[in-house]
């Protein structure tokens, strides 16, 4: 067990590899012997950084946000929320998908098979229902 006065943190080796680090007020963070770290901060949020690159966040409302090479966020309704490099697309729970994409053109489908596209000037280039 170490102290540093100075920044005010204890750092703790275990035996089996887990190390942890307590800074009051902020943040717990371990170490798990695989390089995963969990981070837990002071309003109950849980971060996990994982050594494959993986990151995960848990929010006390039971959101969930996965991070990879895209964002995943599930809120605790259901609804769904994918973030890639070439569009943000957003499920709702009735069922409804919308899309936006980056040239700003936005694509909603709903429950109803309506489909509509419309482009970055608010105008529509498509809106049927199938």
């Amino acid at each position: 067990i170490y102290y540093y006065a100075d920044v005010q943190t204890t750092h703790t080796v275990y035996p089996d590899g887990l190390e942890t680090d307590f800074l009051p007020f902020l943040f717990y963070i371990k170490i798990l012997s695989h390089q995963t770290q969990e981070i837990v901060f002071s309003n109950h949020t849980v971060k996990c950084l994982y050594s494959d690159g993986l990151k995960e966040t848990f929010f006390p409302e039971g959101t969930i946000v996965k991070v990879e090479k895209d964002k995943l966020v599930v809120s605790s309704d259901g609804q769904r929320e994918n973030h890639t490099v070439w569009f943000r697309r957003m499920g709702y729970l009735d069922g409804t998908m919308k899309t936006v994409f980056c040239n700003s053109r936005q694509g909603n489908k709903y429950s109803t098979e309506r489909v509509q596209i419309k482009v970055e000037d608010g105008n529509f280039i498509l809106d049927k229902k199938s």
